[in-house]
């Protein structure tokens, strides 16, 4: 239960900077989808007490489909072009794109800033995507990136 206090939590955080009056959960509290700027974004609770969050930002590419997937995968490697997400695509699912976050890092503070700079990431994508994978793939804006989380993207001694 206490993984689902923490979600609600957030999702009040990211109502209130939103100017939303609330965030609905699904009947069990671990579950919200939202649409942000035509995307569908899922946003999950873990039971290891973290977030999940979610999109599929485009079809499977008919046209182009090697060379966006060499870029999608390029985008991958050590998730800085993606801002610490993955992308990912699938014959049933499409191309998507997906992160987690422990709790730890979040507050209702960050929560907003996460959430804006995963729909950044997922709008380059998904332009890219769509584009047949002409547009320079650059790096997505990071918008308000919480501080510190880019350090979870890599290994420290």
């Amino acid at each position: 239960m206490e993984n689902e206090n923490t979600f609600k939590y957030l999702l009040d955080g990211l109502a209130m900077a939103t100017g939303l009056p609330q965030i609905d959960v699904s009947e069990d509290g671990r579950e919200s989808l939202l649409a942000i700027d035509g995307l569908d974004v899922s946003l999950n609770c873990l039971d290891e007490g973290g977030l999940l969050i979610f999109a599929k930002i485009a079809p499977m590419p008919e046209k182009g489909r090697e060379r966006i997937m060499a870029g999608l995968l390029d985008a991958n490697t050590f998730l800085i072009k993606t801002h610490g997400f993955t992308l990912a695509a699938r014959e049933d699912t499409g191309v998507t794109l997906q992160g987690i976050a422990p709790f730890a890092i979040l507050d209702k503070d960050n929560i907003t800033a996460f959430v804006e700079n995963f729909v950044n990431a997922a709008e380059h994508w998904q332009r890219f995507c769509l584009e047949d994978g002409t547009e320079d793939a650059g790096e997505p804006d990071a918008g308000g990136i919480p501080e510190g989380i880019m350090d979870m993207t890599s290994l420290k001694v």
